[in-house]
């Protein structure tokens, strides 16, 4: 077994049942050091010192992670993160996009798949209003 930090779509429980199945175990997370971004209108990372990340951490078999890596295996390749839950610093797997290309805002059902993850996730408003000013491009 081993952790996954989804910060996108992938936060969204339906969204992600439906690619991997059940999961043992979800928490909170947050990622220091990255900022959310969307590249060509789907969620990205990129290193930022003073940078936050919102997401959760799931804990997820090989075989789990292998269905993720089919899905977005295509633009994106896993990097370790150190995550911060409530209980400590957790090492965790995450996708990073290969390439990156320009800001591209989301399509509207796409970012509401992510507003509805961060949501389940039990994000308070604050948070929901940052990732869409940052889906805007005006943070």
């Amino acid at each position: 077994m081993l952790w996954y930090f989804a910060y996108g779509s992938n936060l969204n429980l339906r969204r992600l049942k439906e690619r991997i199945g059940e999961w043992r175990e979800r928490k909170r997370a947050l990622l220091e050091g990255y900022r959310l971004s969307f590249r060509e209108g789907v969620a990205d990372i990129e290193e930022d010192k003073k940078g936050k990340v919102y997401g959760a951490l799931y804990l997820i078999s090989e075989e789990q992670l292998k269905k993720l890596d089919d899905y977005e295996g295509k633009k994106y390749t896993k990097i370790k993160v150190k995550a911060k839950t409530e209980d400590g610093e957790v090492l965790a797997l995450t996708y990073y996009m290969k390439e990156k290309k320009k800001f591209r805002r989301p399509n509207p059902l796409y970012l509401n798949i992510v507003l509805e993850g961060l949501m389940e996730q039990g994000y308070s408003d604050e948070v929901i209003n940052q990732v869409k000013r940052i889906a805007e491009g005006l943070e």
